[in-house]
């Protein structure tokens, strides 16, 4: 082969290889910058109102989706980078969309969902009697109404989706359940049942029936009633009451009253019956029951009492004698098993 041939043999392979390199070079450039680039986004979806963590959240981000754990957390990763839309939905809540960028590294990213509301109405009556219960507290999710005289409550903006609604009022037992509150309204009627005991009406009169006459000294002799003390008058009285009821069982049924409780004293060397003082005490009289929820009491009050006492080298005696004071109205107390009570003020029949 002639040095030219040669020389162009030599030419073309060397261009070949520059040919080959530049390819090569341009192929390996064109795979990084084609390569696609991603990036990683967490953050923590909370209620806008209460700022409590929401979980079973549904997240997307490029169409890379996950779910929020039970603290409210996601974690969404190989999401390309560049712009787009961040949605998070659950039920009851308003649908959250934001275009966000995401680079490379990881980003962060909460979220506060708005929680749609709906109105819930109903009404409040006893479990027993049927009859509204006024002044129930009713509550769902923070929102709060009372029941009016009727036992009719309404809340305008309470919270859709499962929800749980508590009725709560003194007397009663605290009522919980949980309830679907759709987009159009829900109706939802409660009943409670009593806490304390119950009474629903009762009686009380009272009725003269004579003076005390005479008394007994220290030797068992009965001797008339001292023409210088006033004379104590002896009342009955008589209780009647109805619809007593307690879910754990009635203990008592009592009426209570003001008595003027005057002290007498008798010494054995004279036997002399002298007046040492008067004072008024709140008293209480058992009533008895005759069933369904009824109870009745006819009671003459007591007479004179003796209490023997010693000192001074002599026994002696204090009589005291009863009688109702009318200046304050009697009343009927109901104790349960628990010792709960609760009252039904009166006045007197005379």
């Amino acid at each position: 082969m002639s040095v030219i041939n040669k020389f162009k043999v030599k030419s073309y392979l060397f261009n070949l290889i520059l040919l080959f390199s530049a390819a090569h070079l341009f192929y390996c450039n064109s795979e990084k910058i084609t390569e696609p680039k991603t990036g990683s986004l967490n953050g923590i979806v909370k209620n806008h109102t209460t700022q409590i963590a929401l979980s079973g959240v549904i997240v997307n981000c490029a169409g890379i989706i996950t779910t929020t754990t039970t603290d409210g957390k996601y974690l969404l990763q190989e999401i390309p980078t560049g712009r787009h839309p961040l949605v998070a939905e659950k039920t009851g809540y308003e649908r959250f969309s934001q275009t966000i960028s995401i680079t490379s590294e990881m980003s962060s990213y909460d979220i506060l969902l708005t929680q749609l509301t709906s109105s819930v109405s109903g009404s409040v009556k006893n479990k027993d009697t049927g009859a509204p219960i006024p002044g129930v507290k009713i509550t769902i999710a923070g929102v709060v109404d009372y029941s009016d005289a009727n036992g009719h409550y309404h809340l305008s903006s309470a919270p859709q989706g499962e929800q749980m609604i508590k009725a709560e009022e003194i007397n009663y037992d605290e009522f919980t359940a949980t309830t679907f509150i759709p987009a159009e309204g829900k109706s939802y009627d409660i009943v409670m049942s009593w806490k304390l005991p119950h009474i629903s009406t009762g009686s009380a009169s009272l009725s003269y029936i004579g003076e005390i006459t005479a008394y007994t000294d220290l030797f068992g002799v009965i001797k008339p009633w001292p023409s210088t003390l006033a004379k104590m008058p002896i009342s009955k009285v008589t209780a009647t009451a109805s619809g007593v009821k307690d879910g754990k069982g009635i203990k008592s049924v009592e009426l209570e009253y003001e008595a003027l409780v005057t002290h007498y004293s008798i010494k054995n060397s004279t036997s002399t019956l002298t007046k040492k003082s008067a004072e008024y005490e709140m008293r209480r009289l058992a009533l008895i029951s005759e069933g369904d929820g009824k109870y009745s009491l006819t009671k003459e009050l007591e007479k004179p009492t003796m209490q023997f006492a010693s000192g001074g080298g002599y026994v002696s005696t204090d009589y005291y004698a009863l009688w109702v004071y009318f200046g304050t109205n009697p009343k009927l107390v109901v104790t349960d098993v628990d010792d709960n009570t609760i009252s039904l003020d009166l006045s007197w029949i005379r």
